[in-house]
């Protein structure tokens, strides 16, 4: 990504008092020419923030979408939690959204893996589901919470 870089161009020469005549239409010194250099510096300014803010928004983005604290998952068991359903129409052209979960272990047993299952529904939208399997031979307590990143992808060739 190249740099988003601002040069400024207007450079005021301070008037001497009681030498300098005032003037609105000289074309060096007169307050219509200063003033007109002035806007187009915020002019350029302004297209250096509206770079910014373009490229601020294409950043990726994090949120926590779940969360939950105490939650007991039986033995040999599978805990099925709704996370969230999102709009894919509200994502950027390149971006997808992915999850991840953080647990946090609290008793029980530590034998238990996660996985999230992504349903397309209608009207553009993707329900997701969080699966919480303990596969040990007792029940296991957790807190946790689910984060939603969005993330921008670079097309990739088809070999």
């Amino acid at each position: 990504m190249p740099d988003i870089t601002y040069k400024r161009e207007f450079v005021h020469a301070p008037f001497i008092e009681f030498k300098d005549p005032v003037s609105a239409t000289n074309p060096e010194k007169g307050f219509n020419s200063i003033f007109n250099r002035i806007e187009d510096e915020f002019d350029a300014i302004s297209k250096v923030v509206d770079a910014l803010n373009k490229k601020i928004n294409k950043m990726q983005r994090a949120e926590i979408v779940s969360d939950h604290n105490k939650v007991t998952v039986q033995a040999n068991s599978v805990l099925v939690e709704p996370v969230e359903i999102f709009d894919r129409g509200e994502l950027p052209a390149n971006g997808v959204k992915v999850h991840y979960v953080k647990i946090f272990h609290v008793s029980g047993s530590q034998k238990f893996h996660t996985t999230f299952n992504y349903e397309f529904l209608d009207n553009n939208k993707t329900k997701v589901t969080l699966f919480i399997v303990n596969s040990g031979e007792n029940a296991t307590e957790i807190n946790y919470h689910v984060v939603g990143e969005i993330k921008l992808v670079e097309p990739q060739p088809l070999s």
